[in-house]
């Protein structure tokens, strides 16, 4: 792992495209509270890369994918959202697309006390999951509950705070929830060896996760700083892949009550699990490969009424990405 870490190196100097001429103001919608993952924007931004493309990016909250791809859909200029929260969206009308994906991996995953008696995700029948109301697993909860041959509606969903999943389920104020991959190490952390967990890609649902997302407007009459952005973003995540410290203390410089040994546990679990991907390496960082992302489209369809129909070649797009950005190739141990 580290060796891979170290061969990111040689993408450091790599230059983007050409700035544009003018600064625009761009609001990017954040798809929950600041973490690792989100380390390489404020990176960006504190180093100035975007204002030197010509862009001015001013980073919003939202709670949770759905929100997020909500927000961008109303007017904000750009995102961050699950790709399935994406599709929902705009199958309920919001002119939105991704124009670069983050997460390659599906981050979802279930958490569960193995003393509770829960054994599988099957098990969850009757039970109460706790999750934010626009988190993007209950969004998605359908999709997975359909895979697993049960009623969507079997379960009950309790509202709780990210923050105190690990204490809902020691306290069995509910008895299930869901996680992103990257914050793994605290549920382990704070759970113990009673804690249970199944990924969403163990369980043959491997959508894409976080993407950076545009408004269509936006993308029709400022597609140069559309391209501006999207490449700066991927430099900024290539950069931090080789040299993680300094990006998630710009994060903490910006934010207040970050740990920063516990972003880079955050970045660090991306990077390994959710960034592994032979598109990312032969392609480019942040690659669309177009069959997963109209079987992506077949599972929305199959768990939505889409209101507006669409293809998949207009809800994600590669056209913005900077094909020399890739991640090195694997090195062996």
């Amino acid at each position: 792992m580290r060796k891979w870490l170290a061969a990111a190196v040689a993408v450091v100097g790599m230059q983007i495209a050409q700035p544009v001429a003018a600064q625009d103001r761009v609001t990017l919608v954040l798809n929950w509270t600041p973490s690792g993952d989100h380390a390489p924007l404020y990176y960006a931004i504190q180093q100035g890369w975007y204002r030197a493309a010509g862009a001015d990016v001013r980073l919003e909250i939202a709670r949770g994918s759905g929100a997020s791809a909500a927000r961008v859909g109303a007017g904000a200029e750009m995102g961050i959202s699950d790709l399935g929260s994406v599709m929902v969206a705009r199958g309920a009308g919001a002119d939105i697309a991704a124009v670069m994906n983050i997460f390659a991996n599906s981050p979802q995953g279930f958490y569960w006390l193995r003393s509770s008696g829960i054994n599988s995700v099957r098990d969850f029948a009757g039970r109460r999951l706790g999750n934010p109301p626009g988190d993007a697993a209950r969004v998605m909860w359908p999709a997975i509950a359909r895979r697993m041959g049960m009623d969507p509606n079997a379960v009950t969903w309790v509202n709780i705070n990210p923050a105190a999943k690990p204490a809902a389920l020691l306290s069995r104020q509910v008895e299930g929830t869901t996680f992103f991959y990257n914050y793994h190490y605290i549920m382990e952390r704070e759970v113990g060896a009673d804690l249970g967990f199944a990924s969403w890609r163990s369980l043959g649902l491997n959508l894409y996760g976080n993407s950076l997302i545009a408004n269509d407007r936006f993308l029709r009459e400022k597609a140069d700083v559309a391209r501006a952005v999207v490449r700066v973003t991927q430099r900024a995540y290539l950069h931090c892949v080789a040299t993680p410290q300094p990006c998630v203390a710009a994060m903490a410089a910006a934010v207040s009550g970050i740990k920063p040994e516990e972003e880079v546990q955050n970045w660090n679990l991306t990077v390994s699990a959710l960034f592994d991907d032979e598109a990312f390496r032969s392609q480019a960082f942040g690659w669309f490969v177009p069959e997963r992302v109209r079987a992506d489209l077949a599972v929305v369809r199959e768990t939505f009424e889409l209101q507006r129909p669409f293809e998949a070649e207009a809800v994600a797009t590669n056209a913005l990405l900077d094909t020399t950005m890739r991640l090195p190739a694997r090195r062996a141990n």
